[in-house]
Order: C-alpha cells, then structure tokens, then sequence
C-alpha cells in the first residue's frame, strides 16, 4: 500500500478502530473533549496556584525565622545550638538515646572520653 508515494506497513486492528473512531466523533464528542480539558486545566492551574502561594507563604516563615534568629543571636544565644536543639525536639526520644550511646561508643573506641 502506497500513501503519497510512500510505503506503509500493514494496518492493525487497532489502527483500523482508531481511525473509525474519529471518523464517527461528533461536534457534541469534541465539544464534550474540549469540555473535559479545559476543566482537568483548570483543575491543574488551581493547584499550580495553590503550591505557589504555600511557596511564598514558606518564603515569609523562613524570613520569620531568620529575623528570630537575629534577635536570639543579638542577645548573645548560640544560633547553631538552637537549631541543633530544635531539631532534637523534633525527634523521638529513643532515636535521641540510640544516637547518643553510638557516639559515646565511637568517642570511646577513638579515646575521646
């Protein structure tokens, strides 16, 4: 089989269901098509909207964070020993312990008791 002079392999079953299908597609079937595009778009530019204000609403926190950290360390507090403090409170307990009794054991094994 030729097209425009060109060969073409063999058709399938499916090629052959495919063609027929947008052959027998109706004004009301794309208009239903354009329908549901447009709606999965704007479905997809609300939560593109959403992420971009949670960015810009994390951005301010950060800020906010940063300005307390200014304050704490004008005051004469050790930064770095407060972040390493807040993120301790964030842990468990026992990974805390587990954590601390490695590293004695390690600090141990290198003398540094």
């Amino acid at each position: 089989m030729t097209v425009d002079g060109a060969t073409a392999g063999p058709f399938t079953a499916d090629d052959l269901n495919r063609a027929e299908a947008r052959l027998k597609e109706t004004a009301e079937d794309r208009a239903e098509k354009d329908r549901i595009v447009g709606t999965a778009a704007a479905e997809l530019r609300q939560f593109i909207e959403r992420i971009e204000r949670l960015e810009a609403e994390k951005k301010e926190l950060a800020d906010d964070v940063k300005e307390v950290m200014a304050e704490a360390k004008g005051r004469g507090y050790d930064t770095k020993v407060m972040r390493r403090l807040i993120a301790l409170r964030k842990r468990d307990r026992d990974d805390i312990a587990e954590e601390e009794a490695v590293l004695d054991l390690y600090k141990d094994a290198l003398g540094m008791s």
